[in-house]
């Protein structure tokens, strides 16, 4: 295994390799710094003789490198100064699916840009092989001991990505202890107006949230690895990636399983990790699902855009819990926009 991180010698990326250094020296592994050179014809002149134009960087990679080594003598630090596309030069440095890839949450590039085209972090995590860590304080990577157990929130519902997000979490947890929610947000009928919405979702959804929340349980299980953990679901009438990043506020870390969708895909499909990339406050880790076996697929790929499902609400409590069983199995099957209804018959005694 190995930490890569991106640096750009900026405040910002200081705090991406703070966390690097931290991270490799619990996980025993080398750290190796990229600083990339996206200048127009930079490929033809590193090579070559016109190579004395990037000797500044070479020189402050060179003592970002040994101010880490003076500080942290028994951990193997490299730097390298490599031309190319940002985004496309970091993930294809991090090609196996043990590494962990770090950089910094912001870029040099103007936010009009990172709207449109996505910033140094998100492109990173859309080709990447390895989980990308996106930092915005380096602080809690620092101090993170049994004392200080790094506290985390992760975005799960049932699927291959989700499922790759917990396994990351739980390989941290294997490092020192985190105290991990796990939160699945229950989003409304986009199509609904905006006051529909919160109506449908305060109404019924009410009932559905401990089976779905029992549900997850039984499906993730206990995690492995030291901290504590518990299961949160939540209503939200509005956007997923909002609820996400509102509940990591106090967090030090947000992990989310990523679909890597780019281009015509993400425009139609859109993009939770995106938005909450863009909207947490805290640092994110964005994991990719790894390729998923034949049983798998069949288990994942199966949809539907509408799902009935019987309630009885008239027999008491009880009854009416052991009814609703069945939903959060329903959500499970339901397309992305698709519609579940909970039907229950009115008999005439």
């Amino acid at each position: 295994m190995t930490v890569w991180c991106g640096t750009d010698f900026s405040l910002s990326a200081g705090e991406a390799v703070q966390a690097a250094v931290a991270l490799a020296e619990r996980l025993r592994a080398p750290v190796r710094l990229l600083h990339v050179i996206d200048e127009l014809g930079a490929e033809q002149t590193v090579g070559s003789e016109e190579a004395v134009v990037y000797s500044p960087q070479r020189a402050r990679m060179a003592e970002t490198v040994r101010a880490i080594t003076a500080q942290h003598p028994d951990l193997d630090v490299r730097g390298e100064v490599v031309p190319g596309f940002v985004g496309e030069t970091l993930s294809r440095a991090a090609d196996r699916r043990d590494d962990l890839l770090v950089v910094s949450a912001l870029g040099r590039r103007p936010a009009s840009v990172q709207r449109l085209l996505g910033g140094t972090a998100e492109q990173t995590a859309q080709r990447a092989r390895a989980p990308v860590l996106v930092v915005r304080r380096a602080e809690p990577f620092v101090v993170w001991s049994a004392a200080r157990p790094l506290r985390v929130v992760v975005g799960v519902e049932r699927s291959l990505h989700s499922h790759a997000a917990v396994r990351f979490v739980e390989s941290l947890r294997q490092l020192a202890p985190c105290d991990v929610t796990l939160l699945h947000v229950v989003e409304a009928d986009e199509r609904a107006p905006q006051s529909d919405r919160a109506a449908a979702i305060g109404a019924g959804g009410e009932l559905l949230l401990p089976p779905m929340e029992e549900e997850l349980r039984s499906w993730l299980g206990p995690l492995a690895g030291a901290g504590l953990q518990r299961i949160q679901v939540e209503r939200n009438a509005d956007r997923v990636d909002e609820a996400l990043a509102a509940h990591a506020a106090s967090a030090d870390l947000l992990v989310l399983g990523t679909h890597q969708r780019r281009g015509l895909a993400r425009l139609w499909y859109g993009s939770v990790s995106r938005g909450a990339l863009m909207r947490a406050g805290t640092n994110v880790a964005l994991v990719p699902a790894p390729s998923p076996t034949e049983e798998e697929l069949v288990s994942t790929q199966v949809s539907y855009r509408s799902v009935l499902v019987p309630v009885e609400l008239s027999k008491g409590a009880a009854v009416m819990q052991a009814s609703l069983r069945a939903a959060p199995h329903a959500l499970g099957l339901l397309a992305r926009g698709g519609t579940l209804h909970l039907l229950h018959v009115v008999t005439g005694d």
